[in-house]
């Protein structure tokens, strides 16, 4: 039974993908959840050998493979989710979590390192259905990087849910909606990990649901239609120029044909003051 809701864990963010390939515009909205199901098939895929495992070594390459998805899928559908609200974070808080991820994710590959951080694995077969289970004896460390998770996607949640009622075509209170229940899945995921620790894990499978949610939309032209991508298009594509600031002159940022006039725009980081020239153009 594990090892059908495994297999079609894997085959939802598989055909996801595919449709993600396929489209001819690219978003950063869309390209940031391509990279979370590619993610997601990773970390499915992974869960997969390892319940069929039958060694301990093979156990806990599977679950290293595993792991690999889980931090992939849980940092670009964080980023997802911003890049569709159009909220944006400071780069070098993006950077942090990107290098605090693969710092986790070496430690993890390491035998020694993991227990002392991670906690100890402990494996057996399941008496009844045959499949590899694992115990994981949650360290603080383990602990602090799942409440940390669990935080974000519930803000995300609340969030999604206000913007849900301000919304006033039906059709994207729709896929806000289906945005809203894609967060509430991975969370409860999240949450039985925490308090419930149980021998399957069961965030594999319900991270492809929150995907199946998002593709549904994505399918019916709904989240990533021509409203997605056309408005990315005008602003780079348009002659005059345009250069977006906070209420302090900080650069957010910039089209094509202002950083043709003003090359320093080029490089110019989140937050950074413009020059006097900008503020009156």
């Amino acid at each position: 039974m594990a090892g059908i809701f495994q297999v079609a864990g894997i085959l939802i963010p598989f055909a996801g993908m595919i449709a993600l390939v396929k489209r001819k515009q690219q978003s950063e909205s869309s390209m940031n959840l391509l990279l979370a199901t590619v993610g997601c098939l990773i970390m499915n895929s992974g869960y997969l050998l390892f319940i069929i495992s039958d060694n301990h070594n093979s156990a806990l390459t599977s679950l290293k493979m595993e792991y690999l998805g889980n931090a992939l899928f849980y940092f670009f559908f964080v980023r997802f989710l911003m890049a569709y609200q159009k909220i944006k974070l400071p780069n070098f808080i993006v950077h942090i979590w990107g290098i605090f991820e693969c710092g986790i994710l070496g430690i993890y590959w390491h035998d020694t390192l993991r227990e002392s951080l991670f906690g100890k694995f402990v494996f057996s077969l399941h008496p009844r259905f045959h499949y590899m289970t694992v115990q994981i004896e949650q360290s603080t460390f383990y602990m602090i990087r799942y409440c940390a998770l669990s935080f974000v996607l519930a803000a995300g949640l609340l969030y999604g849910t206000f913007m849900m009622f301000q919304k006033k075509i039906m059709s994207e209170k729709q896929n806000q909606a289906r945005l809203v229940g894609a967060q509430f899945v991975i969370l409860v995921s999240l949450m039985i990990q925490i308090m419930v620790n149980p021998a399957m894990d069961v965030v594999p499978v319900c991270s492809s649901l929150s995907i199946l949610s998002v593709v549904i939309s994505m399918i019916t032209d709904g989240f990533f239609g021509v409203k997605d991508w056309g408005y990315d298009w005008i602003f780079e594509e348009m002659e005059d120029v345009y250069i977006a600031v906070d209420s302090l002159y900080g650069f957010l940022d910039a089209n094509i044909s202002a950083k043709v006039v003003f090359p320093e725009l080029e490089h110019k980081k989140d937050g950074a003051a413009v020059s006097e020239e900008i503020k009156y153009i």
